[in-house]
């Protein structure tokens, strides 16, 4: 809808578009769009509706602990970080959040685009009870007049004091540190020892979290071992077959044909070709497979290994392996060596 023309509609008119995006928040993403990302088109597609009802359901308390791996790119923060807070908000003005992400940077980043959306003269025609303190309305931290708040935080910030009837990490690793052990462990640790203990509510609290795979021991693979129960929603770029079955019908994977684009007017095949050569099958297969290993293979491939040397002085051979995974600049080398072991 226009809003230019919009705002001549009557009153209630206003009241009835309130009314649908209070009842869903798919529609409250739609219908807000143009206030949240002005000038850009937007491209509809089935993943939106289903993380959207996965979001409702967290709301009404159906689901407490929510795992979302979902491809870069496909508007995880804006659902999550940014549209999600605005609609409790505007359901209760009562409810509180805490947001998190690798870099503080980027979780204010989201918390202002929620404000702005907040503070926006269509949110505020359609749901005028919502009003943030003047004395208390800073970019990381900002609050209602009914002592609802947003809080943003880095992970591994100072959470100390704070907490959430929603906790929500939007992508807790840095890409380019997961491969560390330390960095990789800091992470899961925090949210063990850290977040999980800042629901304002233990027994009822949400936990919400989104991100791409990184590697097979990130926040997710800790997660999916812990004795916590977590509702799971899978969206490789391309579909491999069934990967999870909710409980929830309108939460699963809706693709059944095996290569099947998740969004395929922003990911087509052409772009997805272009990712897997920059960022080799293990980038891929964790970012946009949603994989923690290649099919094919990790850094080493089965089929280099499979020539023989045609010697009977050989008896054995062996290989020794000092391998190094990190891309980080300055890193040591993989290394080999081998050994044969001969009849003499």
């Amino acid at each position: 809808m226009n809003y230019l023309l919009e705002k001549q509609l009557p009153t209630t008119k206003i009241q009835i578009e309130a009314e649908i995006c209070k009842r869903s928040l798919y529609e409250f993403v739609k219908r807000s769009w143009a206030i949240i990302e002005p000038g850009v088109k937007f491209v509809d597609n089935w993943h939106i509706q289903i993380i959207c009802n996965a979001l409702e359901k967290t709301y009404t308390g159906e689901i407490k602990n929510l795992a979302i791996n979902i491809p870069p790119r496909c508007m995880k923060s804006t659902l999550v970080s940014v549209c999600f807070p605005a609609w409790v908000l505007a359901k209760d003005p009562t409810k509180k959040f805490l947001c998190t992400s690798y870099a503080e940077n980027l979780a204010v980043r989201d918390a202002v685009k929620t404000r702005s959306l907040i503070q926006s003269v269509w949110y505020q025609e359609r749901f005028p009870e919502i009003r943030l303190k003047n004395d208390q309305n800073q970019k990381a931290y900002y609050e209602t007049t009914t002592n609802g708040y947003r809080i943003s935080i880095g992970v591994q910030g100072g959470a100390t004091g704070q907490g959430g009837d929603f906790l929500i990490v939007d992508d807790a690793h840095k890409a380019d540190e997961v491969y560390s052990d330390t960095s990789r462990e800091a992470v899961n640790f925090w949210f063990d020892n850290t977040l999980s203990t800042r629901k304002n509510d233990p027994a009822n609290g949400i936990i919400i979290i989104i991100g791409q795979r990184l590697h097979e021991s990130d926040i997710f693979g800790h997660i999916y071992q812990g004795k916590e129960d977590w509702e799971k929603i899978i969206l490789p770029a391309e579909y491999e077959g069934t990967r999870y079955n909710s409980r929830f019908n309108e939460l699963n994977d809706p693709r059944k044909t095996i290569g099947e684009l998740l969004w395929p007017e922003r990911l087509g095949n052409e772009e997805l070709q272009k990712l897997r050569s920059q960022l080799g099958e293990l980038g891929y297969a964790n970012q946009f497979l949603q994989r923690a290993s290649p099919i094919a293979g990790n850094i080493y491939k089965k089929e280099w290994f499979l020539n023989r040397i045609d010697n009977t002085d050989i008896v054995a051979r062996y290989i020794s392996w000092d391998t190094a995974s990190s891309i980080s600049e300055g890193a040591a080398f993989t290394s080999a060596t081998v050994g044969e072991l001969t009849s003499d």
